[in-house]
């Protein structure tokens, strides 16, 4: 995967906690998009290595908000679409832990399975193989801290 040209935001954004970025901070990430993208373009793509980059550091919030266009950019019913969706759910799921919904983070974690199970039955290519299994690795990540919040709630 390239190397993201990004600088961290100086804060992760948690609704209703602190203040949200400025509206289009991450407009120059997504540059460079094109409808119906194939993978090899999308994992070149600036907004997938950043939007990847900053889900790794913590930055849910904004990991999402960079994703979403890639996913804008896929073609429907293809495995791209798909697994693009599950990554951008699983910032998702990690932003409500962060926000303390681990509830919210439980139901959304099992949606991620759901969207990567058919990224993988869609991908005739085996293109998305490689990030498919580092999204399932993830997802898992986050199944095990999930469990661990309900176990604290107990």
């Amino acid at each position: 995967m390239p190397k993201p040209s990004i600088t961290l935001p100086d804060h992760a954004y948690l609704p209703g906690v602190n203040v949200r970025h400025p509206e289009g901070v991450f407009d120059a990430l997504k540059g460079g998009l094109q409808p119906d993208m194939k993978w090899p373009q999308i994992a070149a793509s600036p907004a997938w290595t950043s939007g990847i980059h900053l889900l790794r550091h913590g930055y849910y919030w904004e990991a999402h908000e960079v994703l979403e266009a890639v996913w804008m950019h896929t073609a429907q019913g293809s495995a791209e679409r798909a697994l693009v969706q599950g990554v951008i759910q699983i910032a998702n799921a990690w932003l409500k832990l962060a926000m303390g919904r681990p509830k919210a983070a439980s139901r959304i974690a099992e949606i991620v399975a759901g969207h990567l199970n058919a990224a993988e039955e869609l991908d005739v290519t085996g293109d998305t193989g490689p990030a498919r299994r580092s999204a399932a690795r993830c997802q898992a990540r986050l199944s095990r801290r999930v469990i661990g919040e309900a176990r604290k709630a107990l």
